[in-house]
């Protein structure tokens, strides 16, 4: 007998945007572009974190040098040795001079280094240490920004990708566009994903074991990812008990038995084996020290108060705008899916309320909260597509905040780059771009005539705000040091560009 309409129904794709996929579908062009815009979208975000990537962070920033050095030292000699900001036996501490021809600046660095170094775990400086000397530069130098933020570039293009495949898996192709792009031009997370920091490996693996879970991948795939996520850093195991958990309320007992003893005995055979060879005692006394530091929030809002992407505020509407549209994932209908994304964001935050610390805001903490709620901020356009499906009305979609939300950004965010001699912009101008928005929103409010052409503003609204993203990337540096001494970088992409032109055409 035929399978039911209703039953064939059950299994449809998730929805799409019926004024959106008519935009597509006029041409061949569209289709195309509906499948692969993702890439062009992806590109462009590459090219963006790669623009003046030396710059910001700073070149001689300290924590991707603790990285670096300790990367170099364990491929060099076998002992980890760097700068830490934990208290040791004085007997550990040695003091070197860094000098380094590849910023400018007026003092030679002098480093308390600590021997070993067991702050964090091995992978991420293996990983920075053979890239070092690839490039030619051995314990204790410094290479130049531009060479050892690349590795990092190529992390943010895979975890750029998990992001949208992941939202697409659950919400549909252009709810994970938007999502794709939200995170994709966030100045903030932008300069964050090209940092050399444990949180951009460990949000790769993390995002892995959701990618893994969600398509049914075989289950030694999944216990992989989340034990790797757990070796680059242990707050990566925050994923842990949650897909425990959605293993036993799927009735996978051996699965969920099976999954959480492999992940544990994978991170603990990998942390103790690294400490036993190199030195035991020390790597669990630097253990309970990491356990024991006075860290954490007083309370959670904290993280409402500091947008930021290192250790200082930076004023980017984007960081609000991906939290209150990440958030929404616990308003929306609750599936399979949606509910294990609701707790792993729980989850993440409750590890970084544990982990971060107020004064000194370690805002790299956030980059694996904050693409789980990329991801989440997809939920709007499948909450607002259900909610017109089942009442069979002929309703826009596109929620109207929306493109507002992401004008008001994108002016905001103007803002961020500020010269010492025109720090404010002029009060007439401002006002009229104001005023000019707040119409907008009312004329689109109540003139049903016009919101047919929001799906064309929208486009349009997110076009502008991946130009924002370019702006602040290019000016950023420049406003921040022109009235200050900074670390300016010598080796410079610009200057590697013209003198490969010199040598060709000599």
């Amino acid at each position: 007998m035929p399978k039911s309409k209703r039953t064939r129904s059950s299994s449809k794709p998730p929805i799409q945007h019926t004024a959106l996929m008519n935009l597509w579908d006029k041409k061949s062009l569209g289709a195309w572009l509906q499948k692969y815009f993702w890439c062009i979208v992806i590109l462009l975000a590459l090219l963006v974190r790669f623009w003046k990537i030396e710059y910001i962070p700073y070149a001689n920033d300290a924590d991707e040098l603790a990285y670096i050095w300790a990367g170099q030292s364990l491929t060099e000699f076998g002992m980890p040795v760097s700068w830490s900001s934990f208290e040791h036996a004085a007997t550990q501490w040695y003091w070197l001079e860094v000098p380094s021809d590849v910023f400018s600046d007026q003092y030679v660095m002098r480093v308390k280094f600590v021997k070993p170094w067991f702050d964090h775990s091995f992978v991420l400086p293996i990983i920075m240490g053979t890239w070092s000397h690839l490039l030619g530069y051995s314990f204790p130098e410094i290479p130049p920004a531009v060479w050892y933020r690349l590795p990092f570039l190529v992390l943010a293009g895979i975890n750029l990708t998990l992001v949208y495949q992941i939202a697409k898996k659950v919400f549909g192709n252009l709810p994970a566009l938007f999502a794709l792009s939200l995170l994709s031009f966030s100045p903030m997370f932008l300069l964050a994903q090209r940092m050399v920091v444990s949180e951009n490996l460990l949000t790769t693996f993390l995002l892995l074991t959701i990618y893994f879970f969600f398509t049914e991948r075989p289950l030694w795939s999944v216990i992989l990812a989340t034990g790797l996520a757990g070796l680059v850093k242990l707050p990566g195991l925050f994923v842990l008990p949650i897909i425990t958990f959605a293993l036993l309320a799927q009735r996978k007992y051996k699965s969920a038995a099976l999954y959480f003893v492999a992940v544990s005995l994978f991170v603990l055979v990998g942390y103790l084996g690294y400490g036993a060879l190199i030195d035991l005692p020390n790597f669990l006394a630097a253990m309970r020290d990491q356990s024991s530091r006075l860290l954490g929030w007083s309370n959670p809002a904290f993280i409402f108060s500091h947008p930021g992407f290192h250790t200082k505020a930076v004023l980017d509407l984007s960081y609000y705008l991906i939290l209150f549209l990440g958030l929404l994932i616990f308003f929306v209908p609750q599936t399979k899916e949606t509910k294990l994304l609701s707790l792993l964001t729980l989850a993440s935050l409750f590890t970084i309320w544990m982990t971060s610390a107020e004064q000194d805001m370690l805002g790299w903490y956030k980059i694996p909260l904050f693409s789980l709620l990329a991801i989440n901020s997809a939920a709007i356009f499948s909450f607002n597509l259900q909610t017109v499906e089942k009442s069979k009305k002929k309703a826009l979609t596109i929620p109207l905040f929306i493109p507002v939300l992401v004008t008001l950004t994108l002016i905001n965010n103007m803002g961020v780059v500020r010269f010492p001699e025109s720090p404010f912009p002029e009060a007439q101008l401002l006002r009229m771009i104001v005023l000019g928005l707040l119409g907008v929103t009312l004329l689109f409010t109540y003139l049903e005539s016009l919101k047919k052409f929001l799906p064309w503003i929208l486009i349009a609204v997110m076009t502008l705000y991946a130009g924002q993203s370019f702006y602040i990337v290019d000016q950023y540096f420049e406003a921040n040091c022109k009235d200050r001494t900074c670390p300016t970088p010598t080796v410079t992409l610009r200057q590697k560009v013209k003198d490969l032109f010199k040598l060709t055409f000599q």
